[in-house]
């Protein structure tokens, strides 16, 4: 299978690769597999190694939850395209700022749907503790997974909610899990050689996934943001959709250009230079985009 292979683990088909060609896609091709059985949730594993991956998929929630239970494997949920998701949220940030962002949102969904929504619509999990963030080595890091448990609040899609948080701003809200089969960690997991376990404040895995609906949504009624445009030169550029271009556009980009300085430093300059792209995401974007090479270091 173009060097994609697969093997069984926690009652479930995982399919990896073996050689470094970008082309390869063990992840695409583990959604397909899975949505031609019928199976609606959708999850990535870090084995062995941080950057070893494989993708599987189940069923049910009920087989997850079974196969799984609290065990720590590396599990992340894969926020596929093709499904309607909850609203979801990834905080970071050097200071515990979970409660201001939630009146942002909260505040948001009124002004924006006239959607009624409280702290405890929310499920929240929460990863804090002393980690290397922003440049910085071994500072206290606040992280937290928000996702809205209200049958209302499910999106057309995560652009929309990429621009619902864009226009209802808080630096704290990490915009790129909103691109194309963006990963966030499951609850009782970890990343791989981190002792920061995803830890669930109440509920169980029904309240923690984003892809996982107890109801079919009603397409009528789904929640939909209109985006804002600006113009340059005669020309009508959508900025909040740029981001979500842009890394798209990254995540294309192979491994060795990451290795060579200057096709490394090129990247860098051609992010910096995008027009609707702010200062922050160009560097964020580069940062994760250097992380592929094993010549990284923070700071």
């Amino acid at each position: 299978m173009n060097g994609i292979h697969s093997k069984n683990a926690y009652n479930a088909t995982w399919f990896y690769k073996t050689v470094s060609d970008r082309d390869v896609g063990p992840q695409e091709y583990a959604i397909e597999y899975g949505k031609n059985l019928g199976h609606t949730l959708f999850f990535a594993r870090q084995e062995g190694k941080a950057n070893y991956w494989c993708y599987g998929s189940y069923a049910s929630l009920e087989d997850f939850s079974q196969a799984l239970g609290t065990n720590n494997a590396h599990f992340y949920e894969i926020i596929t395209e093709h499904v309607y998701p909850r609203f979801y949220m990834d905080i970071d940030g050097e200071t515990d700022c979970l409660d201001d962002i939630l009146d942002i949102v909260c505040s948001g969904f009124q002004e924006e749907f006239g959607i009624a929504v409280t702290k405890d619509d929310f499920g929240i999990s929460t990863a804090n503790g002393v980690s290397d963030f922003g440049g910085k080595k071994n500072i206290m890091k606040y992280s937290a997974h928000v996702i809205c448990n209200k049958p209302e609040v499910v999106f057309k899609s995560k652009n929309d909610i990429l621009n619902f948080v864009t226009k209802y701003h808080h630096s704290g809200v990490d915009k790129r899990v909103y691109t194309k089969n963006r990963l966030l960690k499951t609850i009782h997991q970890s990343k791989c050689g981190n002792e920061r376990i995803q830890t669930p404040l109440s509920g169980g895995y029904a309240e923690h996934l984003v892809t996982y609906l107890s109801f079919v949504p009603d397409p009528e009624k789904l929640l939909e943001m209109k985006t804002e445009t600006k113009t340059k030169q005669g020309k009508t550029v959508s900025k909040l959709e740029t981001l979500k271009d842009v890394t798209e556009l990254v995540d294309c980009l192979s491994d060795e250009r990451a290795d060579d300085e200057l096709a490394w430093m090129s990247v860098g300059w051609c992010l910096h230079n995008i027009h609707g792209l702010s200062d922050t995401d160009a560097l964020n974007l580069w940062i994760e985009f250097s992380k592929r090479s094993d010549k990284f270091t923070e700071g």
